[in-house]
């Protein structure tokens, strides 16, 4: 069995955060193009990569983030993929934005004692992304998921790290290794 996220965060609206479903568009990014959906998972795999700006011969590419680079790595992605109903690599231009650009990062406990890193894109129109962001290793893209304001904003609580509005001193304070 896997690790779950520690209960008891404190969240967004804990906080005095704005509920993300009333930030106008003006303040969201714009949304990039959602691709077409892969057949076969590899089919997904390829698309994802691409996205991601890395080579077909490369097994990794390192995306500039505000807390950092964010490595992206050819083995760590297909369970991403793997649910082909799902078809998450057609949001992978999301994903590559929110984590150069995000509206948000958290750092999210886990009941395990570790953490991950929650990056929050925030765009005009329907579509929103989380982006989940591994630190055993480095920070590695980990996973992601696209979702409704609504839904995302079930995703941030824990420590904010980053957010655009700059309201993130206090948070940063409380955990300055994750700084």
């Amino acid at each position: 069995m896997g690790k779950s996220e520690a209960k008891g965060q404190p969240r967004w609206i804990d906080k005095g955060l704005p509920d993300v479903r009333d930030v106008p568009d003006s303040q969201r990014a714009e949304p990039p193009d959602i691709l077409e959906q892969g057949a076969t998972s590899e089919d997904a795999l390829h698309i994802l990569c691409a996205a991601l700006g890395m080579p077909e011969d490369a097994d990794r590419v390192s995306l500039a983030s505000p807390i950092g680079p964010v490595a992206a790595m050819r083995d760590k992605l297909p369970h991403i993929v793997e649910k082909r109903k799902d078809g998450r690599e057609r949001y992978a231009n999301f994903a590559a934005s929110t984590v150069i650009a995000p509206y948000e990062v958290w750092r999210v406990a886990y009941d395990d004692g570790s953490f991950r890193l929650a990056f929050i894109g925030l765009f005009a129109g329907k579509q929103q992304l989380l982006v989940v962001v591994d630190v055993e290793d480095g920070q590695v893209l980990w996973n992601m998921m696209n979702c409704d304001a609504k839904a995302l904003n079930k995703h941030r609580h824990g420590t904010l790290i980053y957010s655009v509005r700059g309201d993130v001193a206090a948070d940063v304070q409380e955990a300055p290794e994750a700084a």
